[in-house]
């Protein structure tokens, strides 16, 4: 069962590349603000667990995946994203999950890695049981209205990949050029560097 573990206990597969830029650039001296990652394997066991592939196909079975009506997707999606939240996550993952938050500040951002992270991506709340309603609500977002039509229009489907969360402070304020600048010359490639100035680093920009 996973839980949410420092960077530095994942293996560089199941880094994302913004993460993968995180943990580089921690091992080069940046400072990093306190943060966990929750494996994509929670995810997908959650699915596992409650049936849900099948449960999702079922719903979505009379809709022409290759060319589908928008309308059948609005429609759809809402179901799609309650069906998600209404399954209970196991009391085994519960503890592990407010345990591997333990140690980090009361006030926690949660957001999937590789996407833009900006002042307002991502839920912010507090830790504990509100960041455990966060994580399903994130789960729910990638079978919302927008990205089921994404992931029909690119690829006729509605499967989609486990991705791994990211859990940090809130804070994603721009660090500043000088910084910025020293790790695009160590990661070769432009960059924003998002954090606080006194925890530190919490996201990377790819520009």
């Amino acid at each position: 069962m996973s839980s949410p573990v420092p960077l530095t206990g994942l293996t560089a597969t199941d880094l994302p590349s913004e993460l993968s830029a995180l943990r580089r650039l921690g091992e080069a001296g940046f400072r990093l603000a306190p943060l966990r990652v929750l494996p994509a394997a929670a995810e997908e066991t959650f699915y596992r667990l409650n049936n849900l592939p099948a449960q999702l196909s079922a719903l979505f079975r009379g809709v022409d995946l290759s060319n589908p009506d928008e309308d059948d997707i609005e429609e759809l999606a809402p179901e799609a994203q309650r069906l998600i939240r209404a399954h209970f996550l196991l009391d085994e993952f519960v503890d592990l999950f407010y345990a591997g938050l333990s140690g980090l500040p009361a006030q926690l951002r949660l957001r999937r890695p590789n996407t833009v992270p900006e002042v307002h991506s991502g839920r912010v709340v507090t830790r504990g049981r509100p960041a455990l309603l966060a994580l399903k609500d994130t789960w729910a977002d990638d079978w919302s209205f927008d990205a089921l039509l994404a992931r029909t229009t690119s690829f006729g489907s509605i499967a989609l990949a486990a991705q791994p969360v990211l859990i940090a402070p809130p804070a994603q304020g721009d660090v500043g050029d000088a910084e910025a600048g020293r790790a695009s010359s160590l990661l070769q490639r432009r960059v924003r560097l998002l954090g606080d100035p006194e925890l530190g680093l919490t996201g990377v920009r790819f520009l």
